[in-house]
């Protein structure tokens, strides 16, 4: 039951952040430049799907998980993280124009920099889960969604 209050809790202020920041960020920017981060999200969200490989899940579901196993979960999700922002990097440029919007370049660049963000987070995000270290994982996820929110309204000042 704990458990449930921790996830409860944590996503009902992760989303009402979230729709908070939507709602400022929608006063601060342009409809052309809001719908511009729109565009880099999505693009963004598709390459995300790849993002985990499953290795947090297999992380969580091993009857017992070594610290070499843990390392190389870990430097797995940061290459693939890696690889990711760099294919985005690179793939930016000539998807912007395709989508006949320059603009939408840049905001792609660094909305990838959240494949490494993830990465960094992924395998200590599994042995939290896999210990139902709920209270930790809810401070974690609150933490960074506060971070995610203040940055990108100050990114859009």
């Amino acid at each position: 039951m704990r458990g449930l209050s921790w996830v409860g809790l944590s996503q009902g202020v992760v989303y009402g952040f979230q729709i908070g920041v939507t709602v400022v960020l929608a006063r601060m920017l342009t409809p052309e430049d809001f719908g511009i981060v729109a565009i880099a999200n999505v693009v963004v969200g598709l390459a995300a799907m790849a993002a985990e490989l499953g290795l947090g899940s297999a992380i969580v579901q091993r009857k017992e998980v070594d610290a070499a196993q843990l390392s190389t979960a870990f430097w797995l999700s940061v290459g693939l993280g890696l690889t990711l922002f760099v294919g985005m990097a690179l793939i930016s440029g000539p998807l912007s124009r395709f989508l006949e919007e320059p603009e939408a370049r840049w905001v792609m660049g660094v909305l990838s920099l959240t494949f490494v963000l993830g990465a960094l987070g992924s395998v200590p995000r599994s042995v939290l889960t896999r210990r139902m270290d709920f209270g930790r994982m809810a401070y974690a996820e609150i933490g960074s969604t506060l971070v995610w929110g203040i940055m990108a309204m100050f990114l859009a000042y």
